[in-house]
This record gives structure tokens, C-alpha cells and sequence, in this order.
């Protein structure tokens, strides 16, 4: 197969547009292996019912109406309300919780078609204009926008925006039909997160499978496909809500034994099921934006570049459709050799390695830059623009020496012109007080502007933890492994207040003072001028 053209990659061989196929990839499951989600009942908007799916009519909207019973009941039957019909229990009874990540069933996965599409059908919503979006892969008919606009999209393109009473897109049937194993993507931007609202919803008489945006859970949008037994339903979490009017993007990857759940090219959730989109064929309906259910509320933001392979993309080549534009630098440190770290979005902020550096294949995703005793150079606009910022890393500190840098910026000394008082930045894991080592942030300009906490007991710096400082407004939040360590609301410096003189510099892994140089390997770097919530940090720390 052939690799799509126009796309944007760092490594990785899946681009954003063109109607090639792209080669087939290994299933990334970094993410949580098992599933531990904890059966919640999905209501109207999870899985109702067990019986088949009434076909019903035709609708103006070229939409086949499953009958007034929602997930196929005959007869006049409403869908049942949301705290019952779980993921397909009869009456009032919720869905077991998945002690087994998801049970697959006893079935073998069925036989493979001789020779998969690659990309089944890509929904690039750039027309602008009109009623209709082509299927870039040329496989399928358009997909008819009802109700829906277009807005602003990724990159100045357009998007499809279902900001209107019921708006959604209405898509193809049956493009599932070869997917036995598959990769479904999307760009999501959320204007609210209504319950049970739907990213995607395709149905059949064999039964169902969605994305939905939230469930009051706090554990984010849910993944199911449900084929009439809650005991063999496929349950995927992106452990955490979506934040508002942010660009983010979602990936599923369905191998024929396991299914991951990708956020920003991060996989944050993983588990073992047989369950394929294939099984739901022949499709009655499919929307973006709308539900099986009718008590169901319809999305509301913005969605772009939906996609849907029959192969099984790797975790490099959906970390490339997920390229973030300028929302953050993203040093992946998954080049094999070279002394550059390519900054995989549009903010191009390379590192450049200094000292001995290396890639190695072992990182906590892929490969990862072992530091050796060097450092990594880069352009101290890269933060010193900003008003608010996120660092966010996978970091394994091989000697956990006090007061190395994972970040350092220095602007200038106090005799070398502007204000008297010198500035810099720094954001290390080895702070030094009392004796005990601590996670610090700080920003000084004569005084210092800073946040720090003690690790947890136990805690062992020479394994993989992820490492965070957000700061909006005037409150900064430092994360370990995900959880909150500290908080200060009284910073009163931000990185746009550094005076840069002629000597200013930033790094990775080197302080602007006699510091020892950090000891270890980093991995999955994301510096961004927007912080983070804390959710997103939640979700890039999945072990």
C-alpha cells in the first residue's frame, strides 16, 4: 500500500489528506492494559436492548429509522430512560462491571478479507460551503451535512459545526464492511459536553457502536460497540472530559484482540475484546452528531477530518493525524539518529542535541532521547512568549542528582541592559530543601515566583514518571504520574514578563548555574503556551 500525500509527519507515514492508503502499523497498547471501567450503565445513549433494530423508513435526510423504540423494539416502545436499559440489560438491571478488560466472547475473530483498503473513507470537511462532504478515499458517496454549518477548522480550513437545534451529518452505510480490524479518527472541538451526547453513532439490526462525549462520570467520552450481549460489549474511556473549545483528537485501533483508545496521539486506554465494527454490518444508519436514542442530546462544537481505516494504524502514524498545529511543541524523540529533535507541530521549535545525546528504541513510547550527560538546545521563544504555559514529560532519571533541569530558560543578567533585576525560568525534579528532594517551578525576576511539593513516599525517580507544571493566570499546579502535588494562585510573574538579553537560551536538561546536567531520558516533551487541564495532564500520565 501507498502512503497518503499532503500530510504532516515527524517519523511517521500517515499524512492528513490525499486518497492513497497508508502502510498498516502495528497497534500501539501502551495504554491501560485490561480495563478496569467500572460498567457504567451507558442509559439510552450506551447500549439498549437486545433485540434486534427495527429498519423502520426513510426520513428526509436520506436517514433509516430505527422505529420509535430506539435500539429496535417493535411496536410503539420508548427508549428506556438513562439511568436504565444499561449496556443491554433488560429492565432495570446496569451492566456487569468488565473484570476480564472487556469480554470478547467465545467466538474466534472471523477470517480477514484477502486484501484490506487501507483508508475506507475520509470525511475532510474543507468544502466551506454547501450541504455535502466528498469522501476523499473515493469509496463512498458524500456525507450530507442536516442542520449543520461550517465554521472555522484546524490549520484555516473549514470544519462542520453543529452549533444548530439537531444538527448532524448523516454518513454511508456500510463502511464497515471490511473493517475486521480498523482505525477510526476524529477531530473534536466541544462547545459543552451534554450527557451522552454522540461523536459518532452507527446502528444495525446486530446492534451498535458509538462515541460519546461524556458521561458524568468524569472518566470522558465512551467507546462501545454492543452486539446485542452486555457481557461481550467493548468499553473504551479517555479517562477524562474533554476540555472546552480546544481542538482534540481521538483514534480508535481495533486489532482483532485488543482495542486502544488514543487522545492526542496518546493511548490512554486499552483492552482485550474480540469485537470488530464488521460484526454490525449491513449499517442501517451513521451520524456524526446524533444518537441511536432520541433522548439523546445532539453535539455541540465542531468535528473535522473524520476517517475510518480497515487497518490497524501504529501509535507513531496516529500521533501524526493527531499533529497539533501550534497548540504545543511536541518533541516525540522518536528519531533513530541525527543531532535534532523535530518539533512535530507548527510552532517549530527544534532541539537541537548537545553533549552526546542519543536516541534509543526503549522510551516510554516509542523511542526516546537519552541524555548522557548532554543536553538539548532550544529557542527560548518557545515560552518566553507566553502568558500561559503547560511542560508535560515522561522522564526515567537514571541519577537523581539535586537540582538537575528538565527545563531552564535564561533571559539575561541583572548588568545586561533593561530592568535591573536578571530573569529565568526553571523546572526541575530535584529541588533541594531540608534534605529532601522536591518537584519545583520557578520564575524569577528579582524574586522568585514559585511552586513546589516533596514526592509521595516511596517514590522511585530512577523509574518512568510523568512530570507537569501548568500555569494560567497567576495560579501554577505542578503533577506527578497525573495526580496534583501543589498549588500556588499567587505567581506573580508569567513567561512573558522575561527580558531577553543577548545571551538568552533555554534547554532541556541543563541549568543556567553550575548544576549538574540531568542524568537520564526523556521522552514525549510538550511545551505549550495554553495550559493544560487538568484531565489532559491526567491522560498524557497513563502509565
Amino acid at each position: 500500500m501507498t502512503t497518503p500525500s499532503g500530510g504532516k509527519s515527524s517519523g511517521g507515514n500517515v499524512g492528513t489528506g490525499g486518497d492513497d492508503t497508508p502502510s498498516s502499523g502495528g497497534n500501539s497498547t501502551s495504554g491501560e492494559g485490561g480495563a478496569d471501567d467500572p460498567g457504567v450503565d451507558p442509559g439510552p445513549g450506551g447500549s439498549g436492548g437486545a433485540d434486534s433494530m427495527g429498519t423502520g423508513g426513510m426520513n428526509a435526510a436520506g436517514e433509516t429509522d430505527p422505529g420509535s423504540a430506539g435500539a429496535g423494539g417493535a411496536g410503539d416502545e420508548e427508549p428506556p430512560e438513562e439511568p436504565q436499559g444499561g449496556a443491554g440489560g433488560a429492565g432495570d438491571e446496569e451492566p456487569p462491571e468488565e473484570p476480564q478488560g472487556g469480554a470478547g466472547g467465545a467466538s474466534e475473530p472471523d477470517p480477514e478479507p484477502d486484501e484490506p483498503k487501507g483508508l475506507v473513507v475520509h470525511y475532510a470537511f474543507d468544502e466551506g460551503s454547501g450541504t455535502t462532504s466528498e469522501d476523499k478515499a473515493g469509496n463512498f458517496d458524500d456525507a450530507t451535512l442536516s442542520g449543520a454549518t461550517w465554521g472555522a477548522g484546524r490549520g484555516g480550513t473549514s470544519a462542520v459545526q453543529l452549533s444548530a437545534d439537531q444538527a448532524h451529518v448523516v454518513l454511508p452505510t456500510e463502511i464497515f464492511e471490511t473493517a475486521r480490524k480498523a482505525t477510526i479518527a476524529v477531530w473534536v472541538n466541544a462547545s459543552s459536553l451534554p450527557g451522552w451526547s454522540r461523536i459518532f453513532d452507527f446502528n444495525s439490526a446486530a446492534g451498535f457502536l458509538y462515541l460519546a462525549t461524556d458521561t458524568g462520570d468524569n472518566e470522558g467520552a465512551r467507546f462501545s460497540i454492543y452486539t446485542g450481549d452486555p457481557l461481550t460489549e467493548s468499553v473504551l474511556r479517555t479517562r477524562a472530559p474533554f476540555p472546552i473549545d480546544v481542538w482534540k483528537h481521538v483514534a480508535i485501533t481495533i486489532d482483532g484482540e485488543k482495542h486502544t483508545m488514543f487522545v492526542d496521539g496518546y493511548p490512554v486506554h486499552t483492552i482485550d475484546t474480540l469485537r470488530h465494527p464488521a460484526e454490525l454490518e449491513p449499517t442501517l444508519n451513521g451520524w456524526l452528531g446524533k444518537s441511536t436514542f432520541d433522548v439523546d442530546p445532539f453535539f455541540k462544537g465542531l468535528m473535522d477530518d473524520f476517517r475510518v481505516y480497515d487497518v490497524v494504524l501504529s501509535q507513531s502514524e496516529i500521533a501524526d493525524l493527531a499533529w497539533p498545529d501550534e497548540d504545543y511543541t511536541y518533541l516525540r524523540m522518536d528519531e533513530t539518529s541525527g543531532d535534532t529533535a523535530a518539533d512535530s507541530s507548527d510552532r517549530g521549535f527544534d532541539g537541537t542535541l548537545v553533549g552526546g545525546p542519543m536516541f534509543i528504541a526503549d522510551g516510554h513510547l516509542g523511542g526516546a532521547l537519552e541524555l548522557a550527560g548532554g543536553y538539548v538546545e532550544l529557542d527560548p521563544e518557545v515560552v518566553a512568549s507566553c502568558d500561559d504555559l503547560t511542560i508535560a514529560l515522561w522522564a526515567k532519571i537514571k541519577t537523581p542528582q539535586n537540582w538537575v533541569r528538565f527545563f531552564d530558560l535564561f533571559g539575561r543578567w541583572q548588568g545586561d541592559g533593561g530592568d535591573p533585576p536578571g530573569n529565568w525560568i526553571f523546572f526541575t525534579p530535584t529541588a533541594d530543601f531540608g534534605g529532601v528532594q522536591h518537584l519545583h517551578f520557578a520564575i524569577f525576576k528579582g524574586s522568585d515566583a514559585l511552586v513546589n511539593a516533596p514526592y509521595p513516599e516511596g517514590t522511585d525517580l530512577t523509574e518512568w514518571h510523568h512530570y507537569a507544571v501548568t500555569l494560567s493566570g497567576t495560579t501554577a499546579r505542578l503533577y506527578f504520574d497525573g495526580v496534583q502535588l501543589a498549588v500556588n494562585e499567587s505567581m506573580a510573574f508569567k513567561p512573558s514578563d522575561m527580558e531577553l538579553g543577548p545571551d538568552a537560551a533555554a534547554w532541556l536538561g541543563k541549568s543556567t548555574f553550575p548544576d549538574p546536567n540531568l542524568d537520564g531520558v526523556l521522552d514525549d516533551v510538550r511545551i505549550s503556551c495554553r495550559a493544560f487541564t487538568a484531565g489532559e495532564i491526567k491522560q498524557l500520565a497513563t502509565p
